[in-house]
Order: structure tokens, then sequence, then C-alpha cells
């Protein structure tokens, strides 16, 4: 569905303030799921954590995630972006501060699936609404710019981590956990007063409503012939089933493939980072948490070459040449499990740096930015160059 206004916008102070409101919840996303790394040193010998329920701790968010992306994308459809636009942050909120009185292992494991569950819902919910109110030629790189706030969250997790630490040595995975409550009371005042998204409201029937708030944030006038003409690039609602046919089953297995390249490894080393770190040699309190901040500070200077060149180069050369890239150091590192810190440090490195790309493609792909000068270039394989997905970025909706 495209409304021309505000596609052909400029980019202005309220755009603006929406990217950094959006932004907000990657970046506490980012801080979340990293700062469980570091807590589970301390937590580990406190609660007496068997290998096995270590593991189950540090997976149980992403395990949360998957529902929470599940069910909360099509509940935002159903309701609206803006209410779970903050209900989402409030479940952070009070799991966070929840997690620093758990009295054992598995009370651990059902906050961190609830949080979870939120940050596999602020995803669709950020991301939808920011795609629905930023102008066409600004889109990707805004969505580049959220990706770069989640790396950053994911390193302050682990500098804050270090430092509580160096503070609080008894007990300090409380504070750690806590820590995030901070960091989610910023968030939800920088998403205080957020409009709804006008695609929405134009989808649901309430054109008048949406007709107001355009008028009201960006100036401008649009008739309700103009919005109601919007609808009719909007494909027909179906079934869960049609993702698993034709087309959309090749964009299914596309992202699929995707995702489960980028994401395994990646988050085997923002989890586990300090574990894996002192697996090599590295002591887990000290070195550990710095060389994975280093790792993080990485990650997220990959994004800013990867969002020039994902317009100059695209999409497909860069996805496919950034996972050959990370390819190499992940064989050394398999293979030679003795090498020197150096090369184990720089071989992070190196994988972090080049999964700049792919990391801003994650959230390219599923919310169709389009090319600065037209529709995406080889957004989709299944479509030629200079082509984009029937209806435009938000053209179906499955329930």
């Amino acid at each position: 569905m495209k409304i021309d206004v505000i596609e052909e916008a400029p980019m202005s102070r309220f755009h603006r303030k929406l990217l950094v409101a959006c932004s907000g919840g990657p970046l506490l996303d980012g801080y979340l799921l990293s700062i469980v790394g570091v807590a589970l040193i301390g937590m580990t010998h406190d609660l007496h954590l068997s290998t096995s329920t270590a593991a189950l701790v540090g997976v149980s968010a992403m395990i949360g995630m998957f529902f929470g992306g599940l069910v909360i994308g099509w509940l935002t459809d159903l309701v609206g972006r803006r209410v779970m636009y903050t209900i989402d942050l409030t479940v952070l909120l009070v799991g966070s501060v929840a997690s620093a009185f758990a009295a054992n292992a598995w009370q651990v494991i059902v906050l961190r699936f609830l949080i979870g569950f939120a940050i596999g819902a602020d995803y669709p919910i950020a991301t939808s609404l920011l795609t629905e109110w930023c102008p066409r030629r600004e889109r990707g790189r805004a969505l580049g710019i959220t990706i770069v706030a989640w790396y950053f969250g994911a390193m302050a997790a682990y500098a804050v981590g270090y430092l509580i630490t160096l503070a609080a040595p008894a007990g300090a995975w409380r504070w750690m956990l806590a820590s995030s409550a901070v960091v989610s009371l910023f968030v939800l005042a920088l998403r205080h007063g957020t409009p709804e998204s006008p695609r929405w409201l134009v989808e649901n029937g309430r054109v008048d409503e949406a007709r107001e708030l355009i008028r009201s944030v960006l100036g401008a006038d649009v008739s309700r012939e103009q919005l109601l003409a919007s609808r009719t690039t909007v494909i027909r609602s179906g079934s869960l089933s049609a993702l698993f046919r034709g087309l959309y089953l090749r964009r299914v297995l596309f992202v699929s493939v995707f995702y489960t390249c980028q994401v395994i490894p990646m988050w085997a080393m923002y989890i586990f980072g300090p574990q894996l770190l002192g697996a090599f040699g590295f002591n887990e309190n000290t070195v550990g948490n710095l060389g994975s901040a280093l790792v993080s500070l990485l990650f997220m200077l990959g994004c800013i070459p990867a969002m020039r060149m994902l317009d100059t180069v695209g999409r497909r050369p860069m996805i496919t040449w950034s996972f050959g890239l990370m390819t190499i150091p992940l064989l050394v590192l398999g293979l030679w499990s003795n090498a020197p810190v150096e090369i184990v440090l720089g071989c992070f490195s190196l994988y972090a740096f080049f999964a700049g790309a792919p990391g801003i493609l994650e959230w390219l792909y599923p919310n169709g930015s389009p090319h600065p000068s037209g529709p995406p270039r080889s957004a989709w394989p299944s479509h030629s160059a200079g082509s984009e997905p029937p209806g435009g970025p938000t053209s179906c909706r499955c329930h």
C-alpha cells in the first residue's frame, strides 16, 4: 500500500524523531540479548547451573523471540502499531526488574522467555511503523540506522557488564539484568506521543483519522478518494498457508536460509561471547567481556560502509560476498583450536565486520525497502532486477 504524500515527503524533524524512537527498540533489544552473556558467568556460579541449564538460560530469549514475532506481528495488524509499540516495552521493563530477584534457574528461564517474546514483538512493530511513515528515498538508510542501534546496544551491554563486575563483584549478574530496566524507561520516554500509522488506519477503514493525522504531522492535505484509491494496491488477505505456495514459498525459503546462516553464528558470539573467548584462553570477566565489546563495535562499524554499498553495489552481490568473507574467519577458528590469542580475536573481529551487510539486510528484505531511485534491485530472488513485489512493501497480510 502506497500513500504518495508519505512516499515523497521531505525528511522532517518528525521523521528524525520517529527514527530515534524506533531505533530505541533495537538498541534495547541488543542490550537485553547481550547482557545475559555477561551475566551468565556469575549466574552459573551463584545458581549452580549445569552446562545444559546455562545454555537454556542463554537461548530462552531466542525461543521467546520466535513466538513473539509469530504472534504479535499478526496481532499488530489487528489492534494497531501504536498500542503494541508501548505494551512490548512495558513487558521488557517489568521482566528486567523481576530478573534481578530470580531465586533459581527456572525463574530466570521463564523471565528470559517473556523478555524474548516482547523483543520478537518489537521487531515487526517498530520496523512497520518506521517504514509506513518514512519517505521512500530514506527508508533503506533509516532501517540501516536501526540495526546500527542494535549493535550499539549490544556493545553497551558488554561495557556496562564489565563495569558492574568491577563495582559489585558479589551478585553482579542481578544488577546486570536489572540494568535493562533503565534502558527500557529511556526508550519508553522516547516513544511517548508517537502517532499511529496512517497506512494501518486506512487499511482498517479509518480514513478520516488518517487524513487528519497526515495533515497534523506532515502539514499536507490528502483527499479521501486518494487514500481509498491507495487501498487498491493491497493484495487481498489470505491464509497462513499462502506463505508456503508459489511465489511466497520461494521468498520464505530464501529468507529462512539467509537468516539461519546469519543468525546462528552471530548469536553464538553474542550470547556466549565471553565463554567462547574464555575457551580460547581469554579471562572471561575482563578480556572476554572487553573482547566481546570490541567484536560488537565491529559489527556496528561494518554496517556503515554496507549502508552505502547496498545502494551502489546491490543487495544480491553484497549478501553473496559478505557470506563468503564471513566463512573464512569461522573456518580458521574451527580448524585451529589452539590459535594464538591475536588470531582468535582477529577472526572474531573480521567475522563481525563482514557481517554488516547481512545484518542490515535482515530488516531490509522483509520490510521491502526500495532502492533510492526506484524499487529494490534484486530484492527477492524470484524477481528480475528493478522489479518490486506486487503491491509494494506492505502488500500482503496473511491471517
